[in-house]
């Protein structure tokens, strides 16, 4: 067997598997949304590229994921793309979603608020892209927005945006900010992150 020891860049990996599977049997208004999920992290940044993510570490992490059995996979990240549905990433998505019995989630990335700001992975045609949602009751606890009662809520303004060239638009919106579950080595005075 072989022992992969993997460092995290930074803490938004970290962050989003909180999100996601935060388990707190003494206080479950700090649980995630699937509380004591099991989760797979695989590295797709490349350290040597500022941790930017890497073709390469995508599709080894898709591969990566079938191989263990994962039922649902996670992208919280974003960058511009021209070719949609084309080149092998997009054809591993295609595969993880359609062959493989995987639900892909991708994020619809931080470019907003300006339209046609959706980009890659986000715009594939198999993963569900989700935009960021912010909540009145958000509004008013991030930004001292008064009065809350007069503001629906809506996507956050760093949201990426459809229309792609091609029409891709994110398919959801879900909470997207002030939740930090990060690790105490990154928090920073009263840092909000988003997911």
């Amino acid at each position: 067997e072989r022992l992969s020891v993997v460092t995290d860049a930074g803490s938004h990996g970290t962050h989003v598997a909180g999100i996601v599977a935060a388990n707190f049997a003494l206080d479950s208004a700090l649980n995630g949304v699937a509380p004591g999920a099991q989760v797979l992290a695989c590295k797709i940044g490349d350290g040597r590229l500022g941790s930017a993510e890497t073709g390469t570490g995508l599709v080894r992490a898709l591969i990566a994921a079938k191989a263990r059995g994962c039922d649902l996979i996670n992208l919280s990240y974003g960058e511009p793309a021209w070719q949609h549905d084309s080149g092998r990433v997009a054809e591993t998505f295609t595969a993880a979603v359609r062959k493989w019995g995987m639900c892909v989630f991708t994020s619809a990335g931080n470019d907003g608020p300006a339209l046609s700001s959706l980009g890659s992975p986000g715009a594939l045609s198999a993963p569900i892209c989700v935009g960021a949602y912010v909540s009145p009751a958000m509004m008013a606890e991030q930004y001292s927005m008064l009065p809350v009662a007069d503001v629906s809520g809506a996507s956050y303004s760093f949201s990426s945006r459809g229309p792609t060239p091609d029409g891709f638009m994110p398919s959801l919106c879900a909470p997207g900010g002030a939740i930090a579950p990060v690790p105490r080595h990154a928090l920073q005075g009263k840092a909000q992150y988003h997911g």
